[in-house]
């Protein structure tokens, strides 16, 4: 097809309307942007941030231009008005079909960067590597062609085609909950927004990090204050299940301690009340989830969640209240980060 007007436009891989939550200034819609790469702190219109030319664009038969944004926009716009409301009104309704809407969100999100699209390339320079250690090459493949940028892309929006409806499936099927920042903190968006970890033991073949490994908590930030998590299952319910033992345990021992005559009934509700405060934090938390209002963060918490940013970001981190202290300490310590690589195993 030919190219049109708004192919030759930037495209954006993390949606404008993500970042205009992000703005420090409406009018002209700018940004602060701390780059990875420089060290830099700069001042962008959206327009040109975290977006590229003609990202989704790729060329047929050496003559024709053809587009995925219009396809791209389109998908865009069927999540932007939950993303909206859950942003405006920071509470999560746990129907259904938001929670479709919203765990679609993550996983489109994550798999369209370009961070995303650069492991392809890694891919093809650890099996490059390989084969000449082994006295080969690529050349040397059965059907190996060129990696081009216009095969790149398609190789990209395959990967999404492909793995959209198994990543949405894989994140719908965890608890989703809601993170705010105190007032004086902002969080970080990074190029590459959705973010991976476990605080669960590795295994030492597959490691801990994926979507459906046990204990995963997924995050991805929707607001300066705000951001959606997405975690295993196995974290609320042990957090339920320990609530409920150490209540049962505690109740037992008092109950035990008023029979025996060592305890008297206001002491035992006594006993009962600061056993409550101490557990306070995650009863709250339980709570919070459960009504689907945001859980408060501590200021650690935030350095948390933006060093995970910082982590996966290829180059770009935005903040809107531009503290970007963190991360000038993270580059100290980590020059020349780039974001997660791909590694050969053998070689590690």
């Amino acid at each position: 097809m030919a190219a049109s007007k708004q192919a030759a436009q930037n495209q954006h891989y993390v949606p404008k309307f993500i970042l205009r939550n992000f703005l420090i200034d409406e009018r002209k819609e700018k940004v602060a942007v701390f780059s990875k790469r420089t060290g830099e702190i700069i001042t962008p219109s959206i327009k040109g941030i975290m977006a590229e030319r003609r990202f989704h664009d790729f060329v047929v038969d050496d003559r024709y231009r053809a587009s995925f944004e219009d396809a791209i926009s389109r998908i865009e716009d069927t999540v932007l008005p939950t993303y909206r409301r859950v942003v405006a009104e920071e509470r999560l309704t746990h129907d259904p079909e938001e929670k479709a809407t919203l765990a679609f969100l993550m996983a489109f999100q994550l798999v369209r960067t370009r961070s995303q699209r650069d492991q392809f390339r890694q891919m093809e320079k650890l099996l490059s590597s390989k084969l000449e250690r082994l006295g080969g090459k690529l050349e040397d493949l059965e059907g190996w062609e060129p990696l081009t940028d216009d095969l790149l892309t398609l190789q990209h929006m395959k990967l999404v085609q492909d793995s959209i409806v198994e990543f949405t499936r894989e994140i719908a099927s965890k608890d989703l909950l809601l993170q705010k920042a105190p007032p004086e903190r902002a969080l970080y968006l990074s190029d590459n927004p959705v973010t991976l970890h476990n605080g669960q033991p590795a295994d030492s073949l597959f490691g801990n990090i994926g979507l459906a490994v046990k204990g995963i908590e997924i995050y991805m930030p929707l607001s300066p204050s705000l951001t959606l998590c997405a975690w295993c299952p196995s974290l609320l319910g042990k957090m339920r299940s320990d609530l409920s033992k150490s209540r049962n345990e505690a109740a037992a021992q008092a109950l035990a301690a008023v029979q025996c005559g060592r305890l008297s009934t206001s002491a035992m509700k006594q006993t009962m009340d600061k056993l409550n405060e101490v557990l306070f934090p995650v009863i709250s938390m339980i709570e919070a989830a459960d009504k689907g209002l945001p859980q408060p963060l501590a200021s650690a918490n935030v350095d948390y969640l933006n060093s995970l940013q910082l982590r996966a970001a290829r180059e770009f981190v935005i903040c809107q209240r531009q503290d970007f202290d963190l991360a000038r300490r993270f580059m100290a310590e980590n020059p020349g980060h780039e974001g997660r690589k791909m590694r050969d195993a053998s070689q590690a």
